[in-house]
């Protein structure tokens, strides 16, 4: 069954979303998968990409939403603009990612690796970043209201001009972020 959507993703973004806009019932199962093309615009909500490799590829505006990301490797990757919300993104790689502009609400970040990741004007409210790692993270502007960010490594993080309201920094490690 994993060859199928293999072979659909391989027709190209237009026709993967034409039919997955007409099977949003359709359970798929791409964990474990390792990608080498980009895509740009891709419906992939709901799908389950758990311990895939997604790193250094163009994923800018995709619609991820729902999806199982966790444990993928997004490492590199480009998300700008990209829909997360509500992704499950725990123990996920996405060192040096661009997420400029993403929509993460909601989504579930526990124990995910972002060093370095750039989060410059995200939604990331209601959020879940507890024991996440974000050495020199860039969430410039961000929308963290109301995220959880219990016991999380913020080093030398850029946090200037985020919105934190409602934010939970409890056991929160901060040494060197910039407010």
């Amino acid at each position: 069954e994993k060859q199928e959507f293999i072979d659909l993703l391989k027709q190209g973004v237009d026709s993967w979303n034409f039919w997955r806009e007409k099977n949003l019932d359709i359970e798929v199962d791409l964990s474990q998968l390792s990608f080498s093309k980009d895509f740009t615009g891709i419906n992939f909500s709901g799908v389950n990409l758990s311990g895939s490799d997604l790193s250094e590829l163009d994923l800018s505006r995709a619609n991820f939403n729902g999806a199982n990301l966790s444990g993928a490797n997004l490492s590199e990757a480009q998300l700008i603009e990209a829909d997360l919300s509500k992704a499950n993104l725990s123990e996920a790689y996405l060192t040096d990612a661009n997420l400029c502009g993403a929509n993460l609400v909601g989504a579930n970040l526990k124990e995910a690796h972002l060093a370095n990741a750039n989060f410059r004007d995200a939604d990331l409210s209601g959020a879940n970043l507890s024991q996440a790692y974000l050495l020199g993270t860039d969430l410039r502007k961000a929308d963290l209201t109301d995220a959880n960010l219990t016991f999380t490594e913020v080093i030398e993080a850029n946090l200037s001009g985020a919105y934190l309201k409602g934010a939970n920094l409890g056991q929160a490690n901060l040494i060197g972020t910039d407010f």
